[in-house]
């Protein structure tokens, strides 16, 4: 699988993991609101997640070790995070763009932005 859609998706009681996908380069839930837990991690071609009604997790929003997932920009209306927010090691995000991310969330609990290697310019 190298793309998943799914338009419908609204609520999400429990949680998104979108980890470990050898071939999938995007994922995109354009009605999904809210979650307990938002999880992207593992995924090397991945260079497209739009999630844009995403307003809040009740738990953990995370998005670590990716390799070609460049931006933060499929996230516009994340707000609030219930407990951790988290962006590392990924080595295509500008570290300043994921310091502003993060600078832009409520946070519950502990929030992290660290060891992002994209290219700034």
């Amino acid at each position: 699988i190298t793309s998943i859609a799914l338009p419908c998706l609204e609520t999400v009681p429990d949680s998104v993991f979108i980890n470990a996908n050898d071939q999938l380069t995007s994922f995109e839930a354009p009605k999904l609101e809210s979650a307990r837990v938002f999880e992207v991690a593992h995924n090397d071609r991945l260079t497209e997640v739009s999630v844009p009604s995403l307003g809040s997790t009740s738990e953990d929003f995370y998005i670590r070790w990716t390799i070609s997932l460049s931006t933060l920009e499929g996230f516009p209306s994340l707000t609030a995070v219930g407990e951790n927010l988290l962006i590392e090691d990924n080595f295509s995000i500008c570290q300043t763009e994921a310091e502003a991310f993060v600078a832009g969330v409520d946070v519950g609990g502990s929030s992290r932005a660290n060891e992002n290697y994209g290219d700034c310019e």
